[in-house]
């Protein structure tokens, strides 16, 4: 049976309510080495930090990001396998590279990861970005790897509804 890598969210392992899923491939044999919840709005509802909540998250999960277990689809104590072509890890950290330029604080950088035995491998470490904006493209746009970016305002609009603090 193919293990699934499901969200983690408020501290916890979850399985996403979108009940769709990706697979991860291994790049060496081409066999489907995992699945990937993929999230919908529910799902990052979840995930979202009101108020000066946001901050004390980013704090909390940057050890959790550090900390990520990245590894072959094979190693059951993987929580992220690699990407699937060079081209993929490439563009994945062109992202950060232009989340960087447009002004997004890198948190946590997980660019240049190698992995002993894997050296030729497409991975990348946990990434996490702070301050991003919603006309950020690291926002916008989803680059299916391990980079997570918080976009924060930190207090109501003023007309009754609220501002969010959201992670992506």
């Amino acid at each position: 049976m193919t293990k699934t890598l499901n969200h983690y969210i408020n501290g916890k392992i979850v399985a996403g309510t979108a009940k769709r899923t990706g697979e991860v491939f291994n790049p060496a044999t081409g066999e489907v080495a995992a699945r990937v919840a993929l999230a919908n709005a529910e799902d990052v509802d979840r995930a979202v930090a009101v108020g000066p909540a946001g901050d004390a998250l980013v704090e909390r999960l940057v050890p959790r990001v550090r900390a990520l277990k990245v590894g072959p689809g094979t190693d059951p104590e993987a929580e992220m396998g690699p990407l699937v072509t060079k081209a993929h890890l490439e563009r994945v950290e062109s992202y950060v590279d232009i989340g960087v330029e447009e002004g997004a604080e890198l948190v946590v950088d997980g660019r240049g990861l190698t992995l002993q035995g894997y050296e030729g491998g497409f991975y990348t470490g946990g990434t996490l970005f702070d301050n991003v904006t919603s006309e950020m493209r690291v926002y916008k746009e989803e680059m299916f790897a391990n980079v997570k970016a918080m976009r924060k305002t930190l207090k109501g609009d003023g007309d009754g509804g609220s501002k969010t603090e959201e992670l992506r």
